[in-house]
């Protein structure tokens, strides 16, 4: 593939994978069993069940760079999760100074389901694909994958240098 073909690429890149983020984010409140819930709550629902080790508990410092928001946005976000019972803080028990942040059962029965909502579009919006289209997505989704994490991974050099 060429210089001009990568090009191409790339921009067809810029312009059609920000309308997954426009669709997923689209919706700006769930109502789900256990009551309504932003997006941003969503978010650091899915940040806790999906970016780190199962059963560790995280800063809403770690929480607000994964989400490239200021830690102001996450604490007013935690506060209405903790207050639905979706999390728990705890002292954080070396630095006495900082809170961790854990998911309870009903914060995960409520990412599930969320999660499920989603899913049942995207496999609805996929239904026309015939098996070799599926095969071709899902390993253009692997590198798409791989590019995300590249671009992050630079993103994260420039902030630091």
């Amino acid at each position: 593939m060429g210089e001009e073909s990568r090009t191409a690429l790339a921009m067809n890149m810029l312009t059609s994978l920000p309308k997954f983020g426009a669709w997923a984010s689209g919706v700006r409140e769930f109502k789900t069993p256990h009551g309504k819930i932003g997006f941003r709550q969503l978010a650091i629902l899915w940040f806790l069940r999906y970016e780190t080790a199962p059963d560790e508990s995280v800063s809403p410092s770690q929480i607000a760079a994964y989400n490239a928001v200021q830690p102001s946005v996450i604490t007013r976000a935690l506060a209405k999760l903790e207050a639905s019972g979706l999390i728990e803080r705890t002292i954080d028990p070396v630095d006495h100074r900082r809170f961790r942040i854990t998911m309870t059962p009903k914060g995960m029965d409520v990412s599930i389901y969320v999660e499920k909502l989603y899913m049942d579009d995207l496999l609805a919006s996929m239904a026309h694909l015939d098996e070799s289209q599926i095969r071709e997505l899902d390993r253009n989704v692997a590198i798409l994958d791989a590019i995300s994490d590249d671009l992050q991974d630079r993103q994260a050099k420039h902030r630091a240098g």
